[in-house]
């Protein structure tokens, strides 16, 4: 088994304080959009871009449930939002 680095060490406990944070604070949101990007490594931010793609297809396929949403909250803000992307 490969020893971690320092560096990598500090990162995933990085990691796991920013998600016992966010199980504190996203939990009262109404909507959140959460890509699987468990199959990165902490480290690699060179595959940045591979890990926006994924967040941009779980937006695409959330946008509709997103939408009945804030149509819920407010109508009219939607329509006029379907209105300025048309």
């Amino acid at each position: 088994m490969k020893q971690a680095s320092a560096i990598s060490t500090i990162l995933r406990t990085y990691v796991v304080q920013n998600e016992n944070m966010n199980s504190v604070g996203v939990a009262p949101a109404d909507f959140v959009i959460q890509p699987d990007i468990s199959k990165f490594g902490i480290t690699e931010l060179a595959r940045a871009d591979e890990m926006a793609e994924i967040g941009k297809a779980k937006t695409r396929e959330l946008i509709s449930k997103l939408r009945e949403l804030l149509c819920v909250i407010d109508p009219l803000s939607l329509s006029e939002l379907s209105r300025n992307h048309q």
